[in-house]
């Protein structure tokens, strides 16, 4: 299980770095997470529904996804 450390500025989310793979977030003007970037190329995409149902392309796993530039997580299967 890798470590993951999570930086944020002016109290938005903004960038991880997961067992030193480093990789930035780019937030819509809502505050939802659209990519993750690594150093050259977008790794994942993520597009929702007006409910803020998450649809993703991609392979990496982050809970910061609806809202989630102000610290918001989303916790699948818990109620």
């Amino acid at each position: 299980m890798a470590t993951v450390l999570y930086t944020n500025f002016g109290g938005m989310l903004c960038h991880e770095d997961r067992g030193g793979v480093q990789r930035t977030y780019v937030h819509d003007e809502v505050g939802n997470t659209n990519y993750l970037v690594d150093s050259t190329t977008v790794t994942d995409s993520f597009t929702y529904t007006p409910y803020g149902q998450v649809s993703h392309t991609g392979s990496n796993v982050t809970p910061f996804t609806f809202i989630g530039a102000l610290g918001y997580l989303l916790l699948v299967g818990r109620c």
